[in-house]
């Protein structure tokens, strides 16, 4: 529960997930309270796009419970925006940045229903928020990693959510379009909750306000500020630790 008194954004209570015998999140429980801006790190494996997963109603725990937005996250899917890797975002297909902001409002229509003078209003404000809508009838194949990666934002705000769920959205971006993008979610995170998915430590310290560290378990969750311990256990190499956007090394050479 907040300082209001009300109840958090996301509450997970002992979660537990599995894929087939092999457990792959243990035991986790954690809130997150609205208007926050989380980074979710850890190494690969650890089961930070599992717990996304969760969140949006694409798997159930083994043991525990969920609430986002007050409701099941199935129930709660047309309050939330969701922007997955986007190296699973195969190229050579003939659609326009316009259209894929479109898509975003099928959640809210069906698959096989109209848009509507509202969806499209919505698709051109979305383009508009990232900073797109000049490159609107692009075909999206043509565009840059750090385009691509603003119009399928844009996708998901078209969805007008409450709470924006991004795994690694700065895979295949150069540096200056990953600045960039954190401008833009520091921008958003005025108006709803963002939970950010990544591996990128020396940048999310300038931007985000709290940091959980899961590798099957959750270590920490808290500020910005990480105990060497909490790292070492986690992480089982050499890091660098950011705290107050200086960057620290925080173990021995490996």
């Amino acid at each position: 529960m907040n300082d209001d008194g009300g109840d958090p954004c996301i509450s997970i209570k002992n979660v537990s997930v599995a894929y087939h015998t092999e457990v792959v999140l243990d035991d986790i429980s954690l809130d997150i309270e609205h208007k926050d801006f989380l980074a979710i790190i850890g190494p690969n494996g650890g089961g930070k796009t599992t717990l996304v997963k969760v969140l949006i109603g694409m798997l159930e725990p083994i043991a525990g419970t969920v609430s986002v937005l007050g409701t099941s996250p199935k129930r709660s899917r047309t309050k939330i925006g969701y922007v997955p890797q986007t190296a699973h975002y195969a190229t050579g297909f003939p659609i326009t940045a316009y259209e894929v902001v479109l898509m975003g409002r099928s959640g809210r229509r069906g698959l096989f229903h109209r848009f509507t003078k509202e969806d499209v209003k919505a698709a051109h404000e979305a383009l508009g928020r990232v900073g797109m809508l000049a490159h609107r009838d692009r075909p999206f194949d043509h565009l840059s990693g750090g385009q691509r990666q603003r119009v399928i934002i844009a996708r998901a705000l078209a969805n007008e959510p409450e709470l924006l769920l991004l795994d690694e959205p700065n895979v295949g971006v150069d540096p200056a379009a990953k600045s960039e993008l954190y401008t833009l979610l520091h921008e958003l995170n005025e108006s709803m909750t963002i939970v950010l998915v990544t591996h990128d430590l020396t940048a999310v310290s300038s931007h985000v306000k709290t940091i959980a560290c899961i590798n099957k378990r959750l270590y920490s969750h808290g500020g910005k500020e990480i105990p060497r311990e909490t790292i070492a256990e986690m992480y089982h190499c050499p890091v660098e630790l950011i705290a107050h956007g200086v960057p620290h090394r925080v173990l021995e050479e490996h």
